[in-house]
């Protein structure tokens, strides 16, 4: 689609490890909650 995503591997939270991405250097969660959709965590759906 044109843009660039990039995901990072953080620290781990009980069994998971924490990330974080970003599309066009914009932060994921931003985009997708202005778009009111989930983010991701205990409401996801997947």
């Amino acid at each position: 689609m044109g843009r660039v995503l990039v995901c990072r591997a953080g620290r781990r939270s009980y069994d998971r490890v924490i990330g974080y991405c970003t599309v066009d250097r914009r932060p994921l969660g931003d985009l997708l909650r202005a778009r009111g959709d989930v983010e991701g965590g205990r409401g996801w759906r997947g």
